[in-house]
């Protein structure tokens, strides 16, 4: 016989009252929490995220008239092409990356053309100088060449120039786009290092045909290449100035090594325009064959100018006349340039009269200008 199972407890109604209290409770417990913690919370992202919103608006600000005033004062095309590139890479809205590119596209073929006139430019100039016999008109034609490398080179070369930060006063941003732009350029860059160009051309202000000749080779702006060096040249043979012939040597290049004796600040010239201000006058090092050397008369003058010293300042490399001073006397070195016949200083050099009372050289040839110098 099956048992039948026991009826289900009776609830209480006070119980059920009881129980119905519990219910209430809990539901205003979960009312209070989403109204007041979970509120806060809510308001707190809300806020964070309009906080953020707003510098990054100041940011944006900032980095758009960091540009535009990036992009006007760089006005060469070399500089404003790497700019280009940079920022169609990096930029983070899509259709002003696509402006950046659609820029780099016509700015490069502008500079891939500029490009190849100064190669043009280079050749016509080295035959023209290779040239025996050269006339009058040779000469301003070779003047004209040079001015016009002076240009490409600084069209095609110039570092980028980097403005000052742009921070809105009281603002809290700590924005800083030059970092990345910085990396752009080769080396420490030193953009407003003065340039003699703005003033002074390449023949300086002679108003003869030697000198104007002499000072274009004096002012030269580029380093010689590799085939430009004649490896048969040393400094004993320029120290007795017997090198070969002048206007053919003159195209070459030469490495020699000796002792720095002395570094001396030249005054105003004609290749320099006669400036008074040292930044753009000449700097003598005298280098001897011997560290025990008692004269000027036994050395040879190398001479570093005013646009191969800026070359070096854009590179991050200080070529002023105390500098190298401090750096140099008294040391073994190489150095490397241009090889100069200096026929103004035939007076006093030692090579060209033996016997002479106001000798300040061992003989009229130089490097002129330095390209390179190495302690060793």
């Amino acid at each position: 016989m099956t048992e039948t199972p026991p009826p289900p407890p009776e609830i209480d109604e006070s119980d059920k009252r009881f129980e119905f209290e519990k219910f209430k409770y809990k539901v205003e417990l979960l009312k209070w929490f989403v109204a007041s913690v979970v509120l806060v919370v809510i308001t707190t992202i809300i806020d964070s995220g309009l906080k953020d919103r707003a510098e990054g608006i100041v940011e944006i600000e900032q980095y758009s008239k960091y540009v535009n005033n990036l992009i006007v004062l760089n006005d060469q095309i070399g500089p404003r092409r790497k700019l280009a590139q940079f920022f169609s890479k990096v930029t983070a809205s899509k259709k002003l990356r696509e402006g950046w590119v659609d820029y780099f596209k016509a700015i490069d073929t502008e500079y891939n053309e500029l490009n190849q006139e100064y190669a043009d430019t280079q050749k016509k100039y080295d035959s023209l100088y290779r040239k025996p016999n050269r006339s009058v008109e040779d000469s301003i034609i070779l003047s004209h060449l040079q001015d016009l490398i002076v240009y490409y080179n600084k069209q095609l070369n110039s570092p980028i120039k980097i403005p000052a930060n742009f921070i809105s006063p009281g603002s809290k941003s700590n924005y800083t786009p030059t970092s990345p732009v910085d990396s752009l350029n080769d080396g420490s860059i030193n953009a407003n290092y003065p340039s003699i160009d703005a003033f002074c051309p390449m023949v300086g202000d002679a108003t003869d045909l030697d000198r104007q000749q002499t000072n274009i080779l004096k002012n030269r702006p580029l380093p010689p290449s590799e085939k430009d060096f004649d490896l048969s040249i040393t400094l004993n043979k320029l120290l007795m100035g017997k090198i070969g012939d002048v206007q053919t040597m003159e195209t070459k290049a030469a490495s020699i090594t000796g002792y720095v004796f002395a570094v001396k600040q030249e005054g105003p010239e004609s290749t320099n325009c006669h400036s008074t201000d040292p930044s753009f006058q000449d700097t003598h090092i005298y280098l001897s064959p011997s560290a025990n050397n008692t004269g000027l008369e036994n050395c040879l003058v190398l001479e570093i100018t005013p646009r191969m010293r800026q070359r070096m300042a854009e590179a991050g490399i200080d070529w002023t006349t105390q500098s190298l001073k401090s750096s140099l006397l008294g040391k073994m070195v190489t150095v490397k340039g241009w090889l100069l016949y200096d026929w103004e200083h035939l007076g006093q050099s030692k090579a060209d009269h033996p016997e002479g009372e106001h000798n300040t050289r061992a003989s009229v040839w130089e490097i002129h200008p330095i390209t390179s110098i190495n302690t060793q």
